[in-house]
């Protein structure tokens, strides 16, 4: 193996993936010399030689052992419990959860209705999808991260029971992403599950720069990030609300998803194929983002051109089913389909995973993705989850509805 990979650790994980195909043996002898080369190195240079924190033997710990029966019981069933703190394999990471978002996913978790959590069943469960903390600890043959740097979680912890919402969590190295210094703590927080899916939705459309796409629930945090997102591609965003109270104050807000749209439009007072078919000279909307479902998702499918497509992402209405009349699925060829981030990353091999998770990163950095409208609500510790809960409960229907409550740990 050629010495510069060692005093370069990002190029170490590379060139143990070839050995560890050869010998397993030889890589777990190889991964312990090349860790404390370079701890060796980087303390010579000065580099990632933060030192490591006092790791208690024991963690704070939201756990849920029943599912609650509505949004408004969610606090109840919340739980603050002292747990074993768990400890990183050979190539994993122990991290320190700082900051992590309560994301109406997340609320839907606790419900028991969100797809990819573990069975009620098999509770309890810690939840909670995305979050940031530093490295606290690092498996003999983990090299890429090091101890003290921030990092955001890159993966869905969530289906094996073990969420977010503790102090410490532990992850493999493909979960996890590196947080650029001009990231913010919170913006990284809520990394994940929002800015990966709708970067890699729009990416998965068939368009070109000046076709229209709609987005249904334009007040939420996703449809404010798309339509940013979107104008920032070329294309022009077309947002869509139930409710003229939706529509009004995602004007009033100033938002920058407003002044990036072509158009707001209520389905309370407008009639949404008229108005999108006036707007495009008669051709429809390329293709439709929908986080709503119910009923909405057959009023976007009306709106579009002839082989265009809608991806459903959510149901903000609290709809299980998505109705879409027959007459534009099998007159116009239009392509249906869902979306969830867990199963459409999961088979894409590793180095794609990392490339989205750059992407995305960067395009947080530079603006393209903006997540202002998701700033924090108010931020609780952890310890007062319940308390997180019912606020998020209350506010969740005002006119700063894509705004969250987040939860920080003590320092």
């Amino acid at each position: 193996m050629p010495w510069d990979c060692m005093m370069n650790p990002t190029t170490v994980p590379a060139a143990l993936i070839k050995l560890r195909k050869r010998d397993t043996s030889y890589v777990s002898y190889t991964a312990t010399m090349l860790a404390s080369a370079r701890e060796t190195i980087q303390s010579a240079l000065g580099v990632g030689s933060d030192p490591a924190p006092n790791v208690p033997a024991k963690m704070a710990a939201v756990r849920v052992y029943t599912p609650a029966k509505s949004r408004d019981d969610i606090a109840q069933v919340l739980k603050v419990e002292q747990v074993p703190t768990p400890g990183p394999g050979e190539w994993e990471y122990l991290i320190h959860l700082r900051l992590r978002p309560v994301h109406p996913a997340d609320r839907l978790s606790v419900m028991g209705q969100y797809p990819g959590a573990p069975d009620p069943s098999k509770w309890p469960m810690t939840p909670g999808l995305d979050g940031m903390g530093v490295i606290a600890k690092a498996g003999q043959a983990a090299l890429k991260f090091t101890v003290g740097q921030r990092v955001a979680v890159a993966g869905f912890p969530l289906e094996r029971g073990n969420g977010t919402w503790a102090e410490y969590m532990v992850l493999k190295e493909g979960d996890i992403a590196g947080i650029p210094d001009d990231v913010t703590d919170e913006q990284a927080a809520q990394f994940w599950t929002n800015p990966v899916s709708m970067w890699y939705m729009l990416n998965r459309l068939d368009t070109v720069k000046g076709d229209y796409v709609l987005f249904s629930g334009a007040h939420t945090a996703l449809a404010q990030m798309g339509m940013k997102l979107a104008h920032s591609m070329g294309l022009k965003p077309i947002g869509v609300t139930a409710t003229d109270t939706e529509r009004d104050a995602l004007l009033k807000s100033g938002a920058p998803a407003a002044a990036s749209a072509a158009a707001l439009i209520s389905l309370q007072s407008e009639r949404l194929t008229r108005r999108v078919r006036a707007l495009t000279g008669g051709a429809g909307a390329r293709a439709a983002l929908d986080c709503v479902g119910g009923d909405v998702t057959g009023h976007l499918a009306c709106a579009l051109a002839p082989t265009g497509s809608v991806i459903v992402c959510g149901m903000a209405a609290g709809d299980v089913a998505a109705r879409v009349p027959l007459g534009p699925l099998l007159l116009s060829r239009l392509r249906l389909e869902g979306f969830w981030l867990n199963g459409a990353v999961e088979a894409l091999p590793p180095e794609a995973r990392t490339r989205i998770a750059d992407d995305v990163m960067d395009a947080i950095a530079r603006g393209a993705i903006d997540l202002s409208a998701a700033a924090a609500r108010k931020t609780f510790a952890l310890s007062d989850v319940a308390a997180a809960a019912k606020e998020a409960a209350r506010a969740g229907g005002g006119g700063d509805a894509a705004r969250m409550e987040f939860l920080a740990s003590d320092a």
